[in-house]
């Protein structure tokens, strides 16, 4: 029942999942959290307290922003389809155009 094929496909799969999901809980859990305890401490009165949280919660809003500059990096490397159309996308950006274009068959790594 089993395809021999399909087990390195799926381990790689299972592999980016978890790499996605695990860059995600570390990029935007700091940044919920520290909002979280801003709203807290907003509370208390505590000025001292407050502008430390609300430093901490932009340290935290910037792991957001590089969460979403990691992801196309994550994909390029996971997924040959991808890294071509990147490719293709910079090279008509740089005004290179078709002269570099991708070959026609190469297909989703997962499918």
């Amino acid at each position: 029942l089993r395809e021999p094929g399909r087990q390195p496909k799926l381990r790689r799969a299972r592999a980016l999942v978890a790499v996605v999901v695990v860059l995600f809980a570390l990029c935007f859990l700091p940044s919920f959290l520290a909002c979280a305890l801003v709203a807290v401490f907003r509370g208390t009165g505590s000025c001292r307290v407050l502008g430390v949280m609300v430093h901490v919660s932009d340290v935290a809003n910037g792991l957001s922003y590089l969460q979403s500059v990691l992801n196309p990096v994550l994909y390029c490397f996971s997924n040959p389809a991808f890294r071509c159309s990147y490719r293709k996308v910079f090279n008509t950006l740089r005004g290179r155009g078709r002269e570099t274009e991708a070959p026609a068959d190469i297909r989703d790594s997962y499918s």
